[in-house]
């Protein structure tokens, strides 16, 4: 048997992505996500190996993954792969209130405080490695979600002018 594979941190591919979506699955891992997608797991487990190539997880497989799981880092790596940022809709309040604003609003400072820090540390030795270039991208990525996130609950705030 391979030697699991090892995140460390940043924005990885679809594949990668869903191979540690299916390994690192809280509810018992692969195993008790094979069971809930009635297949075996040493299926899943060959389909969702990037270096073996005779099992390829098709499409609605990869998808029934992701309703299952709801990782978020399949979901950053699918949606970052075409340019897109993505928001749960509930991450943004029906009705939002001065203080809902303030707390996204910190968090998006956060979440550059976190991109200066990825640089620096990244930056240490002179030089940017390929795991510390995909930290970087996941905290710009992170940053854009949460800029999405402000501007989605200062729209609630809008005030039509119609008439005016």
């Amino acid at each position: 048997m391979a030697k699991r594979r090892q995140h460390s941190g940043g924005l990885i591919s679809p594949e990668e992505a869903l191979y540690f979506a299916a390994h690192e699955y809280p509810h018992g891992g692969l195993p008790a996500l094979a069971t809930r997608l009635s297949m075996s797991a040493d299926v899943l487990r060959k389909k969702v190996d990037l270096d073996y190539q005779t099992h390829v997880p098709q499409f609605r497989e990869a998808m029934h993954i992701l309703r299952i799981t709801k990782d978020e880092r399949l979901i950053d790596a699918i949606t970052s792969s075409v340019g897109a940022i993505w928001n749960f809709e509930d991450d943004c309040s029906a009705f939002p209130g001065e203080m809902d604003l303030l707390t996204t609003s910190t968090a998006l400072m956060q979440k550059a405080i976190a991109v200066i820090s990825e640089l620096e540390k990244a930056l240490d030795d002179g030089e940017i490695d390929s795991d510390e270039r995909k930290r970087i991208d996941q905290a710009f990525f992170d940053l854009a979600r949460q800029m999405k996130t402000v501007d989605a609950i200062a729209a609630r705030f809008e005030v039509t002018t119609e008439g005016k």
